[in-house]
Formats: structure tokens, sequence, C-alpha cells
């Protein structure tokens, strides 16, 4: 009997960004997978994570389209997103409320954006709080020497209570299109 071989999925690892239960992915994932049917695709996403897949449009500003440059949970039910209100609020209120319909409790991040600066015709990511580290109860925010870093480390202190936050200069490493998030691996041992 021939054994049937699921083909490939391409996911990028910024895409993804997950609770136990839920799983927050850009709808880039289905023009990565053109061959798969969304039907099709969500369900093997599904099975592949044990967990709920949850769609969100990308940015229509970022040629990349990572999920973790918009969205991040907090907890199991609660997510941050950008404050998208100066940069594109038709997109931040569709964001929300999807993030919404799907059961989640909504809280944004700042975001600002500072024109000119690319790499390789990447976008800076100056400005973009929401894409931080977190390492269990460890929390390192990134800043840009800007008076939006106070009010994104109050809010994040503010919903994570129980985390220690740093925030560390980061204005050069997001200058080259990423932040702390896309420049790390975390992996959990023994779960």
């Amino acid at each position: 009997m021939e054994k049937h071989h699921a083909e490939p999925i391409v996911l990028d690892g910024g895409n993804v960004v997950a609770s136990r239960t839920k799983v927050i992915l850009t709808d880039k994932v289905y023009a990565e997978n053109p061959s798969i049917e969304r039907k099709r695709l969500r369900s093997r996403l599904e099975e592949l994570f044990q967990a709920d897949c949850i769609f969100i449009p990308k940015e229509p500003f970022d040629l990349i389209g990572p999920a973790d440059g918009m969205v991040r949970f907090v907890s199991e039910g609660c997510v941050l997103m950008n404050d998208y209100s100066t940069l594109d609020s038709g997109f931040g209120d569709k964001l929300r409320v999807l993030l919404e319909r799907s059961g989640l409790e909504v809280g944004t991040l700042p975001l600002f954006e500072e024109k000119g600066t690319r790499h390789d015709d990447i976008p800076s990511a100056v400005g973009l709080y929401i894409n931080y580290l977190r390492l269990g109860n460890i929390v390192v925010l990134p800043g840009y020497d800007r008076p939006e870093d106070q009010a994104a480390l109050q809010k994040v202190q503010q919903v994570m209570p129980g985390t220690k936050v740093f925030q560390v200069p980061c204005r050069r490493l997001a200058e080259q299109g990423g932040v702390l998030n896309c420049i790390s691996w975390t992996i959990k041992r023994g779960g």
C-alpha cells in the first residue's frame, strides 16, 4: 500500500503567534502555499499546532507580513496589537474586530513610523514595540530613544503585572527591518 505524503507547508516562524489553544497567522500563508486549498491548509495547520488558527490580514504596507510584528499573546485570552490609529486606523479597526470576534480581549501598544530608513528594500522596524522578546516571566521590550518608549513600557507592565520588563536600545537593530522577536528563537524544555 502506497503512503500518502502531504505536500510541505511553507511557513515563516515570525508568522506564528501562539498561545496554548490558539495560533494567529497572517493570510500570507495562503499566498505562500498556493497549491493547497485554503480549507485543507487551515485543517492541516490546526492539526499540526493542535490549536485553533486565527487568520488575520497582513499589514497593507508591509512587504514581509509576519504576525509577530502586529499582535502578541499576553495570556490565553488576551492579546496586544499595534495602535494603528496614526498609520492606518481603518486597518487597525478591522484587525481589532477580527481578534475580538475570535474571543480575544485586545489591548494596544504604541506604534510610530519613521520614514526614510530602509535596509535592502526592507522598511525600518523603528517604532515597533510589539516585536518584544518574552522568556517566561521576563519581557525584553525594544526602545528607540523616543517619548513612546515610556508609554510602551508602562503598558506592558500594566497588562503583564507578574513579569519583569526590561527595555533595551534597539534603534540600530530595527533599522535593519526587525526587532527582538525576529532575531530570537525560544525553545521550551520539557514541554
